[in-house]
């Protein structure tokens, strides 16, 4: 099993009223490109448990089409 949950960097609601929780502001994020270039200690039959928002959905599911997993 490989349980991830990636350090996506995405735009927050409301520049105005919501960057205090911009993930930027408490972590190091990633691009989907960056995340994309991770190659995952995976085997064959690995089932991924992959932590998204519903804002990052599509994203999502193209990184672990590219990480070589089927939903």
């Amino acid at each position: 099993m490989l349980y991830a949950d990636p350090p996506t960097d995405f735009e927050v609601w409301s520049p105005e009223t919501a960057m205090d929780r911009y993930a930027s502001n408490h972590y190091p994020v990633m691009s989907l490109g960056q995340l994309r270039a991770i190659q995952p200690p995976a085997t064959k039959n690995c089932v991924l448990f992959l932590w998204t928002t519903v804002r990052w959905l599509a994203q999502a599911l193209d990184l672990m089409k590219e990480w070589g997993f089927d939903y």
